[in-house]
């Protein structure tokens, strides 16, 4: 983005183009504190590009799924090893009810859900007396996320426990609007010999909170790979042709209406 701000300076087309920048830090924190600037920033725009890390076969992204963290927490009492009680314990009681969580997940649906945190609590040599897990979905619109949250609820209520939701990553469906925007960057791309493909993603992004009417197209920073691992890269080249592909279409906007 800096090395394309820079070329439109220096070709002096930047002044005359209404482009705004926004920077958010808190992509780990699931956008906690920047949700609410950045979803009244897109809603203003005339079209949008999310500068995420492109994906391999240098593709950019034309949809994602959505995501919505929860916890679960279960709740029982406090026994000494091998004290009867007519209450099952809290620990066999949370697992049997994650695992019965689990099955709701549904390819065919793209729904996904799993348990990727769990830890219990415990007084000194006593049993565990309270369990708190964390729990991850996957689906493919809000429709469907509210519906998959019933259905969790409802299970977990027979394991006898709470559920709490932790944040909210909503989809980005692929519309109409999206592809006339590809067909543009596309255009741009034929023109300097810069490989653009398509396709869409797993991962939720910020392009999820982009309104229906608004176009977008996210994964246009550079080819990334192995992501939120010790083994992260990018692709030099493609450090290059991103830069380009950024300058010259904005370069077409300055020279065409006030997009």
């Amino acid at each position: 983005l800096e090395y394309a701000l820079r070329a439109l300076h220096a070709a002096r087309r930047l002044k005359g183009l209404a482009l705004g920048v926004l920077c958010y830090a808190d992509e780990g924190r699931d956008c906690e504190e920047s949700a609410p600037t950045i979803v009244k920033a897109v809603t203003e725009a005339r079209e949008v590009l999310v500068l995420r890390p492109g994906n391999a076969d240098d593709a950019v992204v034309t949809g994602r799924r959505g995501q919505r963290r929860y916890r679960a927490f279960f709740q029982g009492k406090s026994r000494k090893l091998g004290q009867a009680d007519p209450q099952t314990e809290v620990m066999p009681r949370a697992l049997a009810a994650l695992e019965d969580v689990s099955r709701l997940s549904s390819r065919k649906d793209r729904l996904a859900v799993a348990t990727v945190d769990i830890r219990a609590e415990a007084y000194p040599r006593l049993l565990p007396h309270r369990v708190v897990a964390t729990l991850q979905v996957s689906f493919p619109n809000k429709r469907a996320a509210d519906m998959l949250e019933k259905a969790i609820a409802e299970r977990l209520v027979q394991g006898q426990a709470e559920l709490a939701m932790l944040s909210d990553r909503p989809a980005m469906p692929a519309r109409t609007p999206n592809q006339a925007l590809v067909k543009r960057l596309r255009e741009v791309a034929e023109a300097w010999g810069i490989p653009v493909n398509t396709e869409a993603s797993l991962w939720p992004s910020v392009a999820g909170l982009v309104p229906p009417q608004v176009p977008v197209v996210c994964g246009l920073g550079p080819v990334a790979q192995g992501l939120h691992t010790g083994r992260e890269a990018v692709s030099r080249i493609s450090l290059v042709q991103r830069s380009l592909l950024l300058a010259q279409f904005l370069l077409a906007q300055s020279a065409g209406s006030d997009s």
